[in-house]
């Protein structure tokens, strides 16, 4: 994680509520070593939101204003 810091554009990171500890403390890593991370919560769509959830995706990509 030493070079996160180097990755200027925009992050989008996307949490759901199956992730393990495993995915957490990396999201966690990325979250704080990004510049310019921002973090979207998808509850109740299982692991892969984009599989079973797209319109939610779309809705949050959507919202984003270009920087």
């Amino acid at each position: 994680d030493g070079r996160l810091a180097d990755v200027k554009c925009p992050v989008l990171l996307i949490r759901t509520e199956g992730q393990g500890q495993l995915e957490t403390a990396g999201h966690e890593i990325l979250e704080k070593g990004l510049p310019n991370a921002r973090t979207e919560w998808l509850h109740s769509t299982g692991l892969h939101p984009y599989l079973t959830h797209p319109h939610r995706l779309a809705k949050i990509l959507k919202g984003l204003k270009p920087q």
